[in-house]
Order: structure tokens, then C-alpha cells, then sequence
């Protein structure tokens, strides 16, 4: 990390008071070891636990998910882990006390005691004949990456058939540093899609009035945070990249954007110069 850029992370850190870490029950003792190490060191070197940090809230369902990186056990963070003994247990159901039925399955299914009823009305809700169709802002949930990918690239495509527009996927370049790719390679990487073993997506799909997801808190003031939705409203190449043509409604290129615009409500009062009115533009180093 740039000095600049490590010194206005420690002026940030220093300030804070508060440190909440949701979904805590995929939070292995590798990260947890890591995140008091790294705010020992943000913190003024200082060698309390998350380097003195005065609030630390964990908070998290542990009937979700599992931790992330469950080989690696630290002494150090296992320490840390067993000094939350502030424990408060929240018991009541927000999101589905509209709906009874609903309530039941999920304590059914929390405990282990689903029955026969249960697997026919979810059965109710799978119709194999059924194509998918996203126009209507209908939203996928699946817990893998792959199937994200996959879901992701057939709405992006099918939002670029339906409102006539093209669509440019903008292929990964960390395999493409030296050589231009082979037709056997390029075809490879359109199936691979993406993996939790790669760094970045495979692809980035663009269509012009695409819904965007941001999942990084970039500029929270600006309401560009993690979870905030926004409509794309254009893209900017990388004017080193090649664009390759498949047709008239499909081009590829073999690296990331160099920037990507964005808009939404949040933004209706902003005017940032060089750029359209209500918009932000997000670098290729951002995560959208």
C-alpha cells in the first residue's frame, strides 16, 4: 500500500470507536487473528486487543453459515474469540411476523423438524418448464459463486436482448499479459465464469441501464456503499484494450473497464466536473 494511502488509513482507524463485524459466524480464526493484527498496527501500535478498540460488536445467525477457512486455527485469535461473554440473544422474527405460515417453516427448518407439507408447498414454488426471466426485476438468490455467474451473465445478456442494447463483457486480463488468447482459451473462459479460487470474476458483463449492485464501501458519504443499488449509465474502455466484435449486439475485451458510471437517486444533488450530472464514476479497482 502507497504511504499516502496507508497514513490516511491510520488517521481513519485512530478515530474510530466502534467495530462491527455482522455475519460473524463465518469469521475463521485466521480473519479474526488478522483484524486484531492489522488494527494493532492502524491503531497507534497499540498492543490491546483490536488495538484498544473501545467497542467490538460481533453479530451473526450461527444456523447460516459456516466460518470461511476452517484449517488454519490460531492460539492467539482462539484467545480473543472466548473473551465475548456479552451474549444477547434476539428471539423474535422482523422480516417474515407478516406471514405465519412462513414463521413456522423457518423454526421447522432451523430445528431439523421439516415435514411432508412443508417439501409439497415448497414444491409448489418449482416449475422445471419455467425459462428464467429477469425483466421485470425479478432477483436470484444461491449460495455458490458459480451459479451467481452463471445467472448474472443470462440476465445481463437477456436485459441487452429485450431493450435492444449491447452488451459488452470484459473478459478478466490476469491470464492475457503477454499474448493475445486462442479461440480454444477465449471459449474456455466464457464457461469458467467464476470461482472462488480466482481473485476477480471471470467476466464483467455491461449493459447500458443494467442494475449495479456495489458491494465495497467506497464513498459513504455519497451513500456508495456496500449493498447500494444503482443503474449503470456508461462504461469506459480502456483505450489499450482491443475490442473484439462478435456481432453487432455483442463485443469482448480482454481486460477490465477502466471506470464505470453510475446513478441513482442518492446521487440526484451531485455534479462532479467531467462528469453527466447525478453520476459517480467507480475505477477498475473498485468492486461492483
Amino acid at each position: 500500500m502507497p504511504t499516502f494511502s496507508m497514513e490516511r488509513s491510520k488517521q481513519r482507524w485512530r478515530w474510530r470507536k466502534v467495530l462491527i463485524i455482522d455475519e460473524v459466524s463465518m469469521l475463521g480464526l485466521h480473519t479474526l487473528f488478522e483484524v486484531d493484527r492489522k488494527l494493532k498496527h492502524l491503531r497507534r501500535f497499540d498492543d490491546r486487543d483490536f488495538g484498544g478498540m473501545p467497542i467490538v460488536i460481533f453479530t451473526g445467525d450461527f444456523l447460516q453459515f459456516g466460518r470461511v477457512m476452517k484449517q488454519w486455527q490460531q492460539v492467539q485469535a482462539k484467545r480473543l474469540w472466548e473473551k465475548f461473554d456479552n451474549v444477547i440473544l434476539l428471539e423474535e422474527q422482523k422480516r417474515a411476523q407478516g406471514d405465519p405460515y412462513l414463521l413456522g417453516l423457518l423454526e421447522r427448518i432451523r430445528n431439523g423438524e421439516q415435514t411432508q407439507e412443508d417439501m409439497d408447498e415448497l414444491n409448489k414454488c418449482y416449475d422445471p418448464q419455467q425459462i428464467l426471466d429477469f425483466s421485470d426485476g425479478r432477483r436470484a438468490i444461491t449460495p455458490l459463486n458459480k451459479h451467481r455467474w452463471s445467472l448474472t451473465l443470462h440476465a445481463a445478456i437477456e436485459y441487452g436482448r429485450l431493450e435492444g442494447k449491447k452488451v459488452s463483457l470484459f473478459i478478466s486480463d490476469h491470464q492475457w499479459k503477454t499474448r493475445a488468447p486462442s479461440a480454444d482459451e477465449m471459449e474456455a473462459v466464457m464457461q469458467f465464469g467464476d470461482d472462488g479460487e480466482l481473485p476477480i470474476p471471470g467476466i464483467f458483463p455491461y449493459v447500458e441501464g443494467m442494475p449495479v449492485i456495489v458491494n465495497q464501501n467506497k464513498y459513504v458519504g455519497l451513500k456508495v456503499a456496500n449493498g447500494a443499488e444503482f443503474t449503470a449509465v456508461g462504461i469506459i474502455p480502456d483505450p489499450a484494450l482491443e475490442e473484439h466484435v462478435v456481432d453487432e449486439g455483442l463485443s469482448i475485451f480482454f481486460g477490465p473497464p477502466a471506470g464505470i458510471l453510475l446513478q441513482s437517486e442518492a446521487l440526484k444533488d451531485v455534479q462532479i466536473v467531467n462528469l453527466p450530472a447525478n453520476t459517480i464514476m467507480l475505477g477498475a479497482e473498485s468492486q461492483a
